[in-house]
């Protein structure tokens, strides 16, 4: 049964998901080949200046289009499909509540992370195209590790293990937001009336209450004062290295703490609704 419900979720999703998909590759792959045509050209033109200020233009709308809207539609297809009149046929299936928001969850979360990797292979596909594939040659990998090595002694540690905690930071903030709105709307549905303003009104009050706890915690931890050691230590060619990993180390230390308990509160708080208070009037 899970699995026929991941593939209705995904099946009732991937119309809209795929559509920004294929137009973000089809903006990728015209950009991809006016950089490479650029490159060729010796002279600068007014139509190559045009066609490289509408390249811009189009990628952002299209980098938005591919977050942003990505975001709003699987918010709004949460609220439609678990508490909307569609609600009342979603929980008549055979299955725990509890089961539908942990696959809802999981579906979000899945489209979110395939976003992230589209847009990385966009980036990929801009520099093969704008370089013709030279910028990946020998050269570029030996200055790469030099850049790596330089990376490591003045932040104390690898470039890759950075790469892997932005990773792992950016999908734990994807799931955050997810859960922020989710718990916004599932605290909105408990009122009779005007159920989507007191959705936006709660996600209004959770985001100043994050925002203050978040300040206290950073206070807490020792953060405020490392940055602010860190900006004299600069001053001092020695202590810099040294100084900057260490606040690197309470940032991504704090950054992993904060959002993991916000996770878990939110989540806690929409599966006690989902299970015990749904209210579908």
């Amino acid at each position: 049964m899970l699995r026929k419900l991941f593939k209705h979720e995904f099946k009732n999703t991937a119309r809209v998901m795929l559509l920004i998909y294929g137009m973000f590759a089809a903006i990728t792959v015209l950009g991809t080949f006016v950089l490479s045509w650029s490159s060729l050209q010796k002279e600068e033109s007014a139509v190559l200046n045009f066609m490289l200020a509408a390249l811009v233009v189009f990628y952002i709308l299209s980098v938005f289009a591919l977050f942003i809207v990505t975001y709003v539609y699987m918010c709004l297809h949460f609220y439609k499909s678990m508490y909307s009149d569609q609600g009342y046929l979603t929980h008549t299936l055979p299955v725990k509540s509890s089961t539908l928001f942990h696959v809802k969850i999981a579906t979000s979360l899945v489209w979110m992370v395939c976003s992230m990797v589209l847009l990385i292979l966009s980036i990929f596909l801009f520099i093969l195209g704008a370089s013709h594939g030279t910028v990946f040659s020998s050269d570029f990998f030996a200055e790469f590790g030099q850049v790596s090595l330089e990376f490591e002694r003045e932040l104390g540690i690898s470039f890759g293990a950075f790469c892997l905690h932005m990773c792992v930071s950016m999908l734990l903030s994807c799931l955050g937001y997810l859960l922020w709105i989710f718990t916004s709307a599932s605290v909105g549905q408990l009122f009779s009336q005007y159920k989507v303003v007191a959705s936006i009104v709660t996600g209004v009050v959770l985001y100043f209450i994050e925002q203050i706890a978040s300040l206290i915690i950073m206070f807490a931890t020792g953060y405020i004062s490392s940055m602010a050691d860190t900006s004299i230590s600069l001053t001092g060619v020695s202590a810099a290295g040294s100084t900057a990993g260490s606040v690197l180390e309470t940032m991504l230390g704090t950054t992993y703490i904060w959002s993991i308990l916000l996770c878990v509160v939110y989540y806690i708080v929409c599966r006690v609704i989902i299970q015990k208070h749904l209210n579908l009037e």
